[in-house]
């Protein structure tokens, strides 16, 4: 096929894999100096105790250069950790958080569209556009952190995040009906452990365990 849908030809195809190459080199160049860090296409740091993650992009196969941005507590992916049984996660580099398989996923918050010039300037403009938004994580708390992933369209998808949220700000009971929901509908919740021992565990599963095993660490 000679197009695609959005009428890339196969030699401006060619062109736009040449300015992602560009794009990403550019960003990785500006990005040096800075608090953000760079890996295979997503910009991320440490920002007030918030894990803020930034993919960028250059489609190929349509006319558009897309930064989109997702945060989730720092905090967060630890206790994720400690309910999934993989502890040890917890010290790898901080762009696990990011491209782990077994971690707290969340949707973007916002998606800016980046103007196509010289590959300078679209990574400029990226980088521009993610300080600005910056700010308003001062003001945030968990609690509206939570309400974002429980009123999105498709809140179900992230059930481990909000899960895993409800616990770490101490309000075990809502978490712990979203499980038992969960466990009677057949949804693992995106993970499931293999045991050698015996069946494997599903995330609700595993969650309600170590729900149990805290609150008997407390009486």
């Amino acid at each position: 096929m000679e197009e695609s849908e959005a009428g890339i030809g196969r030699e401006e195809a060619k062109q736009r894999r040449a300015l992602a190459k560009e794009f990403g080199l550019a960003v990785k160049q500006q990005a040096k100096g800075t608090a953000w860090r760079y890996s295979q296409g997503v910009l991320f740091r440490d920002f007030d105790s918030w894990f803020i993650s930034a993919p960028a992009a250059v489609w190929i196969g349509r006319r558009k250069t897309q930064i989109e941005l997702k945060c989730k507590p720092m905090a967060l992916d630890p206790i994720f950790w400690e309910i999934v049984e993989t502890e040890s996660n917890a010290s790898m580099p901080l762009s696990f958080r990011y491209f782990g398989a077994w971690t707290c996923s969340t949707p973007a918050l916002l998606e800016h569209e980046l103007n196509e010039t010289d590959p300078l300037v679209i990574a400029a403009e990226a980088l521009a556009w993610l300080d600005s938004q910056m700010g308003q994580f001062k003001s945030w708390s968990v609690e509206h952190f939570l309400q974002l992933l429980r009123t999105h369209p498709r809140a179900n998808s992230y059930l481990a995040t909000v899960v895993t949220t409800l616990f770490m700000i101490g309000n075990y009971e809502p978490a712990e009906v979203l499980c038992k929901d969960a466990i009677e509908r057949g949804d693992a919740g995106g993970f499931s452990l293999s045991r050698q021992s015996g069946p494997s565990q599903s995330f609700p599963q595993l969650a309600l365990a170590w729900l149990n095993r805290r609150r008997r660490s407390i009486h």
